[in-house]
């Protein structure tokens, strides 16, 4: 007769399988949060002279134009051009002019951001100079220098916003494939205490004592024939000499 093992043993894979099932869950919701997290536009900020750092660094040296040959120039022309010409007369910068800032925005900065350089670079300025009059700093270098400053940290978090995109494309194909193995890993853990509790009935129905059934094992009954009289067929008893009825010796 075969042993049928112990319901500790049981007991404790349905418990392990439990523990990898919930850990395997836990890594799959984080998985998929980081798979969500990766998605967005980052944290790319435009820069504001509110900024301690940029308002340290005003007093320093006026920064070369970085005009650039034109490429596509009519069309960044009659969508920023004027936009860029009247933040330069309103501020009196002197250092670039309409079509240098034209070919920085075609070159420099990436089509989804334009918008956000013209907008914020008018904000700047506004915020720089008021600064600067408010602290009685004001000469007419200070609208050239804003400009400058303004354009070195725009590209500076264009920059920033690429690696940061980068480095979330990674982390989301890392996640991606740390969600699938987890998922697998769920899935073995939810099966195995299946498969545990089909062997344990498997092996009890096995060594199970069967019990005999009345007609099917049993052989039928044997019916022996009445004891009678050989002359006059009258009923005798076994073991009698004679018949009882007629005398007829029997033996």
């Amino acid at each position: 007769m075969q042993k049928i093992k112990s319901p500790l043993f049981f007991s404790l894979a349905k418990w392990v399988s439990l523990t990898v099932a919930t850990l395997a869950l836990i890594g799959s919701l984080f998985a998929l949060l980081t798979i969500a997290a990766s998605f967005g536009s980052g944290s790319f900020t435009t820069p504001k002279f509110s900024d301690e750092n940029v308002q340290e660094q005003l007093s320093f040296g006026l920064a070369e134009s970085d005009a650039q040959s034109q490429q596509e120039y009519l069309d960044i022309t009659n969508q920023y051009g004027q936009k860029i010409l009247s933040v330069i007369t309103r501020h009196g910068i002197t250092t670039i002019k309409t079509d240098e800032m034209v070919h920085l925005l075609q070159r420099r900065i990436p089509d989804p951001r334009r918008d956000h350089f013209v907008s914020g670079w008018e904000r700047f300025m506004d915020d720089g100079i008021a600064y600067m009059k408010k602290n009685n700093r004001m000469n007419e270098q200070v609208a050239n220098k804003l400009t400058s400053l303004y354009v070195q940290k725009f590209q500076e978090a264009v920059s920033n916003t690429k690696a940061e995109e980068a480095k979330k494309a990674a982390g989301r194909e890392f996640a991606i494939t740390a969600f699938g193995l987890a998922a697998l890993l769920f899935v073995v853990a939810m099966v195995v205490p299946v498969l545990i509790s089909i062997e344990r009935n498997t092996r009890a129905v096995s060594v199970a004592p069967v019990a005999a059934t009345p007609g099917i094992d049993s052989p039928p009954p044997q019916h022996t024939p009445a004891a009678v009289c050989p002359h006059c067929a009258a009923p005798i008893v076994t073991g009698d000499a004679f018949c009882g009825e007629c005398g007829t010796r029997l033996s």
